[in-house]
């Protein structure tokens, strides 16, 4: 939205243009905050109507990913302590990949 951009360089010479409480930039500021509330609000409803309803988690595939992710080990650091954690995590490096499971 380079409507947006422009709109803040807009605000911001104004805000600097007006001085102390006696600002004659006002109207120009409060317009262009507006202006910018009603395109966002518009890109939301845009973007839940044509890209997020219907979505629909492949739950197989969550779990393959969460139990290849070196990153889940962090979960268990509470109950294994960091020592044993990192020794986990450090199987996952590239190439000789090991999941939290095997290790």
């Amino acid at each position: 939205m380079p409507e947006a951009s422009g709109d803040r360089v807009q605000q911001s010479l104004a805000a600097e243009a007006g001085l102390l409480q006696l600002n004659a930039m006002e109207p120009l500021i409060i317009h262009n905050l507006l202006n910018n509330c009603r395109m966002l609000s518009t890109s939301i409803r845009m973007l839940d109507r044509l890209c997020i309803r219907g979505i629909a988690a492949n739950r197989e595939q969550c779990a393959r990913h969460m139990e290849q992710s070196i990153g889940i080990v962090t979960a268990l650091v509470p109950h294994i302590g960091y020592d044993n954690a990192s020794r986990i995590a450090g199987k996952g490096l590239p190439g000789i990949f090991v999941s939290v499971k095997q290790a």
